[in-house]
């Protein structure tokens, strides 16, 4: 009697089940991969766009403060009164 059963109809039918739902899950994987990684560009483009329009605003708001402390550290300097730009003279 040899050690290998022989290898039944039923058997056979079995292997090809066994073989369709392995490639059904590598075809599934591969999906949900490429859907996961398309969102992740995504996700990584809006992030960036924001991120620099973040740093925009950002710059735009404290420009003036560092123009004024600027012009404030160079009367200083100089040994004048400093006098705010913005304001009338008086």
């Amino acid at each position: 009697m040899s050690n290998h059963p022989v290898t039944t109809a039923a058997d056979g039918v079995r292997n090809g089940e066994l073989i369709a739902a392995e490639h059904d899950r590598a075809a599934a994987t591969r999906d949900a991969d490429l859907e996961y990684s398309e969102t992740v560009t995504k996700i990584r483009e809006r992030y960036e766009a924001e991120l620099a329009e973040a740093g925009r605003l950002r710059l735009e708001r404290v420009g003036p403060a560092h123009r004024d402390y600027n012009a404030r550290v160079r009367a200083a300097e100089d040994g004048r009164r400093w006098r705010r730009p913005e304001s009338p003279p008086r």
